[in-house]
């Protein structure tokens, strides 16, 4: 096993790849998310292989050693357990006949999601800064802070954004009327 693939084994989903990391979808893990995995296949985001071949070629790792790996993970979750102590293994690829299993593999890489605190604002998104609300400056979304805590719910970003922007909108389109008429 080379130095490289150790890093790896802990979990077995990605394996290394020189600039970066590959994930690995079995056949069996990919069925019961078809519709997901064909979405994914057609953005480009994963691509299936047929055999370890294909598979070290994409990864751009020696066929053997990925062949040795897969074998080796394999045995390991057939014994139930791996040398790191790992005890669960779901979906392994049958390596029965590597040059006919299945996979679908994707490049992972690292994402910017969603940025968690930011400006401080008020109930009608004005800017604070130095216990005072800063004349004319309005932020929502993701460059506010402080709405959701340490942790938000999954869709309530677009939500914050809605509410706050119009919030924002009405607070501004308020403050020009009123300027106009003095």
């Amino acid at each position: 096993m080379h130095n490289s693939n150790i890093a790896c084994k802990k979990n077995m989903a990605f394996l290394c790849k020189s600039d970066g990391l590959v994930l690995l979808l079995s056949e069996d893990a990919a069925t019961p998310i078809a519709k997901h995995v064909e979405f994914y296949a057609w953005k480009g985001f994963l691509t299936k292989l047929v055999g370890v071949k294909a598979m070290a070629e994409f990864m751009g790792v020696p066929e053997r050693t990925l062949h040795e790996t897969l074998i080796e993970y394999a045995d390991a979750a057939k014994a139930g357990i791996d040398a790191f102590g790992k005890n669960r293994f779901l979906a392994v690829p049958n390596m029965d006949d590597s040059e006919k299993v299945i996979v679908y593999l994707g490049k992972v890489e690292p994402v910017l999601h969603y940025c968690m605190g930011g400006l401080k604002i008020d109930t009608q998104g004005q800017v604070q800064g130095n216990e005072k609300s800063i004349p004319g400056l309005y932020a929502c979304g993701e460059v506010s802070g402080g709405l959701h805590g340490e942790n938000r719910l999954a869709g309530n970003s677009l939500c914050e954004c809605v509410v706050f922007g119009r919030i924002i909108g009405q607070v501004i389109a308020s403050t020009c009327s009123s300027a106009s008429k003095i």
